[in-house]
């Protein structure tokens, strides 16, 4: 890391908004509830959106900002997550940092203050992959090994027991996970193996196991025909895709979350309607997925407080799609309370759904059904 990049990151001043400098290309894109954060082609990490509990990392008292703003202080990184109003990113040494609420404990400092400049993990591991939720934080390690700190009422962190922590504690059991995702109060990771295991909450099924109690220690999932690439945990559903393409997701299904073209909570995993093969699938943190076709279009289910389906349209029961292709192939794909953001293969990041909190990045704070490109001042 130069000490040039380093300053160039402390830039942003107390009221000050700096303007994305021109030809910033990002490589990938994360969203909060109600913001949103990209790193560009140099790890340098960028926010915009709301602003309330310091989740844009900017060391400003704004309460919001409509245009990407460079992360203040600390180093560069190679991986971001946006939990609902906390952020947290991987760094080139691989270190964790956060920033954002921390009434949980989510940011893993030792302490239960916001902080609106990146704090490191109060931890002496090396992590490989970390996924911000709502009130807690989990990683994994070099060796698949899972750790996670912050709430733990309902056993979402996965140590065996409801007891809250401020700093990072290993998940109970032998377990060695390839990915990690933490939602509200539950988190889903998938094995080595290609198994999901799901822990915490189980209120609407999300866990997957067929059974209504929860679970403070991972356990599989009801689906041993399926060997999983991916599991997204949200609000209170869960997402999962299958090796060969296939969505499937369980759970709260209230508003059409699961996509099976139908209402109704299910607690084990259950196809999503249309025969679709998907590259991506995701959750919100409302009731709603959205998943990338391999035909490269985005498609979406569930609530449409984003009006992304249409004014007249109040829910999707099944996949519906959300946009077509810009142009270029999606990169990726983030959903959060009521806007989603994707980047091209071009390095051009793109937000469509709900603005009000400036979180489309692109200078407004106004709704939009179709993609709109980050931009700076």
């Amino acid at each position: 890391m130069s000490v040039a990049l380093l300053v160039g990151l402390v830039a942003c001043g107390q009221d000050s908004i700096a303007s994305l400098p021109e030809g910033t290309l990002f490589t990938s894109v994360t969203v909060g509830a109600f913001h949103s954060c990209a790193l560009d082609q140099n790890s340098i990490a960028y926010c915009w959106g709301s602003n309330t509990s310091g989740q844009l990392g900017i060391e400003s008292e704004r309460s919001r900002t409509p245009v990407p703003t460079p992360v203040a202080g600390g180093p560069v990184f190679r991986a971001l997550d946006a939990g609902r109003a906390h952020t947290c990113g991987v760094t080139l040494l691989d270190e964790i940092w956060c920033w954002g609420a921390n009434g949980d404990g989510q940011l893993g400092d030792g302490t239960h203050e916001s902080r609106d400049a990146p704090v490191e993990l109060q931890s002496g591991g090396r992590f490989a992959l970390v996924s911000a939720g709502v009130g807690h934080t989990c990683a994994l390690d070099y060796q698949g090994r899972a750790s996670c700190w912050g709430r733990n009422n309902r056993g979402q962190l996965g140590t065996g027991t409801t007891v809250s922590q401020v700093r990072p504690t290993g998940v109970v059991g032998d377990q060695r996970f390839s990915s990690i995702s933490s939602g509200a109060l539950h988190t889903c990771a998938v094995s080595v193996g290609a198994v999901a295991y799901c822990w915490g909450d189980n209120e609407a099924g999300q866990l997957g196991t067929g059974a209504p109690s929860g679970h403070s220690r991972p356990v599989p999932l009801d689906a041993a025909q399926h060997t999983f690439r991916s599991v997204t945990a949200g609000f209170s559903h869960t997402c999962g895709l299958t090796r060969v393409g296939e969505a499937l997701c369980w759970g709260s299904d209230d508003r059409g979350e699961l996509g099976n073209g139908e209402t109704g909570d299910r607690r084990t995993p259950s196809p999503v309607s249309g025969g679709h093969f998907f590259s991506e699938v995701v959750t919100g943190t409302s009731p709603w997925s959205c998943g990338i076709l391999r035909a490269g279009e985005v498609h979406c289910w569930g609530t449409n407080g984003s009006g992304i389906f249409g004014a007249e349209r109040l829910v999707a029961l099944e996949p519906l799609p959300a946009t077509a292709k810009t142009g270029g192939e999606w990169q990726g794909l983030a959903v959060g309370d009521g806007h989603l953001c994707a980047v091209e293969d071009d390095g051009i990041a793109y937000c469509w759904g709900s603005g009000g909190s400036g979180q489309l990045g692109d200078g407004a704070s106004s709704d939009s059904d179709v993609p709109v490109p980050v931009q700076g001042l």
